[in-house]
């Protein structure tokens, strides 16, 4: 991880860190199927950590993984990114890049997401989005 973590979560599939007082970065684990149950605990650790402010997320994928159908739509969903300033996909990989494509033009998301291929590019666009 390129900052410092103020306050980190481990959960079955992945860990949540807030990373700045507004930018949540979600790491997941290698091989690893991501479902809606544990796609709605993420909401839950994210409001414990940042309560209802607006924020930006850092998500890094793993080289391998997916998720649920289910997932992907509640992701895509306003309720979750009611509070999102914006959303940098760290992407490991050709599978990734199809998935995080694919997320992005078939759900269409409610707040901007982009795809990058390192964490330092996409923490400094997610600090521009103040």
């Amino acid at each position: 991880m390129s900052t410092k973590a103020i306050k980190e979560v481990k959960l079955k599939n992945l860990t949540i860190t807030l990373v700045e007082d507004n930018i949540i970065r979600i790491e997941v684990d290698e091989h690893c199927i991501v479902d809606i149950d544990e796609v709605k605990e993420v909401q839950k650790v994210k409001r414990s950590l940042i309560g209802d402010q607006r924020h930006s997320v850092l998500f890094i994928t793993p080289k391998f993984g997916t998720m649920t159908k289910e997932a992907r739509e509640h992701s895509a969903s306003k309720e979750v990114n009611i509070h999102a300033m914006g959303k940098a996909i760290v992407l490991n990989g050709l599978a990734m890049r199809i998935l995080a494509n694919f997320f992005i033009n078939f759900n269409k998301p409610p707040v901007e997401h982009r795809v990058f291929e390192n964490e330092e590019d996409a923490l400094e666009w997610l600090r521009t989005l103040k």
